[in-house]
């Protein structure tokens, strides 16, 4: 398999696994299931639940409402929508704007602010930005450091709060990933700026990353399987543990292709890589990759 096929395949897969936790956020923008919603309505088209009232555009809309959703979520005693999320982490939140009588407002896109370490990120022209004719709108947070953040979000003079409950590894159950001298860390790996425009993935690296392109370096990680088999020659070595289906740990900065000629055996435990470090400022979908990868000891 070439290198050219192998990044046109984690570009692809990469899109669809945030195209389908997009899909994910929004059939439980209520609470509810595909299922529960088409079951309310009565009918098998799961929209129909959704859209009780013709839309309204967000220039005519008045008193607006914001009803928040993520996979997972629960509420705290302020009624607030409570999300988990593993340190370095991405989670994503729908958001239904709505009338006070209930239509659904489209057109409308949201102001954010985050308390704490956590922080806004753009991942994929997949997510609804702006809302659609069923009111939907989607945001994409990376997690920080263990701790609660809130996440405010607005539309026109509505808010609403989200309460990201970040976990560290250890609290959640998973191994701490070894430190590595003169290895890079993630915390610097996912500062990069990640941008999808017109199909064509930008990323502008912080300093210390573009200058190491060509070095071997060795990075902690976990393993996400790509092939086949219990050995890997083709793999994306990520910042927390694989978890759901529906998308890759720790987003695009968050994730490193991984090329090893040798194969390394699959392992849900943490484990070190080293292999011919290069950043990919313009692509489509791959942010690093790692060449003539091996796994070795911290």
């Amino acid at each position: 398999m070439t290198g050219n096929n192998n990044q046109t395949q984690a570009s692809d897969m990469w899109l669809a696994l945030i195209t389908l936790a997009a899909l994910a956020s929004n059939a439980g923008a209520q609470g509810l299931t595909t299922d529960e919603l088409a079951a309310e309505a009565g009918t098998g088209d799961a929209s129909a639940a959704i859209e009780t009232l013709p839309p309204v555009a967000f220039k005519d809309a008045e008193d607006l409402v914001l009803t928040p959703a993520a996979q997972g979520g629960y509420s705290d005693p302020q009624g607030r929508l409570v999300v988990d999320v593993i340190e370095g982490d991405n989670t994503y939140v729908a958001i239904r704007v709505s009338t006070k009588a209930g239509a659904p407002v489209s057109g409308a896109k949201a102001d954010t602010a985050i308390s704490g370490t956590s922080r806004v990120v753009d991942t994929s022209e997949a997510l609804l930005t702006t809302s659609d004719t069923y009111g939907f709108l989607d945001i994409a947070v990376l997690a920080g450091k263990m701790g609660r953040d809130v996440l405010t979000v607005r539309v026109g003079d509505a808010d609403v709060e989200i309460v990201l409950n970040v976990l560290s590894l250890a609290a959640a159950g998973v191994p701490d990933l070894p430190q590595i001298e003169r290895g890079i860390p993630w915390s610097d790996l996912m500062q990069a700026n990640v941008q999808y425009v017109d199909g064509v993935v930008a990323t502008k690296f912080p300093e210390g990353i573009a200058e190491r392109d060509g070095q071997q370096v060795r990075i902690a990680g976990f393993m996400t399987p790509l092939q086949a088999g219990s050995r890997q020659r083709w793999f994306l070595l990520t910042s927390s543990p694989p978890h759901c289906y529906f998308d890759i740990p720790g987003g695009p900065a968050g994730t490193i292709e991984v090329l090893a000629p040798e194969g390394v055996d699959v392992t849900w435990e943490p484990v070190v890589i080293e292999g011919r470090f290069e950043p990919i400022a313009e692509g489509d979908g791959t942010v690093y990759r790692l060449h003539e990868a091996r796994m070795v000891n911290p």
